[in-house]
């Protein structure tokens, strides 16, 4: 959702739904898109911020659906990606040791398919006693 001060009226909220159901009135300098929504207000949508917009939406949701996957194409506008080209894996040399608390561990073990999307990978170190 989209919110905005208009001049004369206080502010405007501009959903999605109202955005589908708004009238095209014309195109400017291939910039902008001026439409009407159905309360009677004109706005200029800037077209390529707009597209921007749609492209990072779905990019969102191919990074934080719980059913995308490697293969999953993301259609943009000049090209299409597919999930695996979104995020690319990076080795760390050495690995960074990370020493986690148990309330810590519980939310890495509750977002661990979240985090393999992401390419994180984990090792449990071996724990050792300090008694000799």
């Amino acid at each position: 959702d989209l919110s905005f001060d208009g001049h004369a009226g206080g502010s405007i909220s501009l959903t999605k739904e109202m955005l589908a159901k708004a009238e095209v009135i014309a195109q400017v300098d291939s910039k902008f898109i001026i439409v009407k929504t159905e309360c009677e207000k004109l706005l200029a949508v800037d077209q390529h911020a707009a597209d921007e917009r749609v492209a990072l939406e779905k990019l969102e949701h191919a990074l934080f659906c719980a059913d995308s996957h490697d293969g999953l194409e993301v259609r943009m506008t000049k090209r299409k990606l597919l999930g695996h080209d979104i995020l690319k894996q990076s080795a760390v040399y050495p690995p960074n040791r990370v020493a986690l608390s148990t309330s810590q561990v519980q939310t890495l073990r509750h977002n661990f398919i979240l985090l393999q999307k992401w390419k994180f990978s984990f090792e449990k170190e071996p724990r050792t006693d300090d008694r000799s």
